[in-house]
Order: structure tokens, then sequence, then C-alpha cells
């Protein structure tokens, strides 16, 4: 189908599609009409404003799901910077508790060799 060739000053909606004459022969009740092209659009500034309001409220609802969405995340981001912490704490306790293990050990080998050296010194002192 030949379109109209458009030029820098030719309304979009002059932009039409005219059928084959033989198509035209086809239909029926056919109008010989076709070098008319059809009315424009009849676009309101009413239109175009209630247009850019829907816009506007999906904007502004779209701005609300996503300040939900970031306090959802800043919630989620707190909570697991809390359990960290927790975690460090429990970590920074237990490694306190080791090392004090440690120092009991420490002490308990001590102990030990001071008996096993009591312990000799008695043998000795049987022996002689």
């Amino acid at each position: 189908m030949p379109r109209n060739k458009p030029t820098k000053e030719t309304p979009i909606s002059s932009l039409w599609i005219r059928p084959p004459k033989v198509e035209l022969e086809k239909m029926e009740g056919a109008v010989n009409s076709w070098d008319d092209p059809p009315a424009p659009m009849n676009i309101t500034q009413d239109i175009l404003t209630s247009f850019l309001k829907e816009i506007r409220t999906e904007i502004d609802s779209l701005k609300d799901d996503l300040k939900l969405c970031i306090k959802d995340v800043y919630h989620e981001v707190t909570e697991i910077r809390s359990r960290v912490n927790d975690l460090e704490q429990t970590v920074d306790a237990r490694s306190e508790d080791q090392e004090l293990l440690w120092r009991h050990v420490n002490v308990l080998e001590l102990l030990f060799q001071g008996i096993e050296l009591e312990s000799k010194q008695e043998d000795l002192k049987n022996r002689s």
C-alpha cells in the first residue's frame, strides 16, 4: 500500500495508508473518497492534562513503593549489622575464654611439673 510521503511540515495524522484501487472495488459499499485523509485526532488540553495527572499519580505511587523498599532494605541492613556485632562479641568472648583456658592449662602443667619434682625429690630422699 502506498504511503503519503512526509515532509517536515506534514502532521502525523495525515500519514495514512491508501489501499490499492483493486481492493476498493472489491469492498462492498466502498466509497471512492480515499483521496481525502482521515480527520486528525482531536486531542484536547483536558485529555493531555488528565493523562499527565495519571502519569504523575503513577510516578508518586512508584516513589512511595521505592521509599518503602529503601526502608525495608535499611531495616535488613540494620538487623544484619546487629547480628554481626553480636557475632563479633561472641567471638571476642570465646577468644577471651580460650585465652583464660590456656592460662589454666599452663597453670595445671606447672602444678603437674611441681608435683613431679616433689615426687622425684621424695624418691631421691627415700633412696638415700
